[in-house]
């Protein structure tokens, strides 16, 4: 709950940032050029943080996940399993007509 109120808060501090500064900027990027609204430029950026740190806990969520031990089987499952081992055992040891 406490992750929604400040992602709202910054979801409110960058919308009115960029809605305060509308003038048209010129962006260099290595042999880019060109003019956009600094808004624009800040809601892109702001959104590209959001999309690189989402990739980063994600990526870093399946990472733990696939590393985690395995489940315990419960008591039950396990005296299945050697029954049926069991019956295999005999069924291979029996003779074959």
């Amino acid at each position: 709950m406490l992750f929604l109120i400040v992602l709202t808060a910054v979801a409110v501090v960058v919308a009115v940032g960029a809605l305060q500064n509308g003038q048209a900027v010129t962006v260099s990027f290595f042999f880019w050029h060109f003019q956009s609204p600094l808004a624009l430029i800040i809601l892109v950026a702001a959104a590209g943080g959001i999309a690189i740190g989402l990739l980063g806990g994600w990526a870093r969520a399946l990472r733990r996940w696939r590393q985690r031990p395995a489940a315990p089987m419960p008591e039950s499952d396990a005296r299945a399993r050697d029954r049926v081992s069991a019956s295999n055992a005999f069924m291979e040891a029996r003779p074959r007509r």
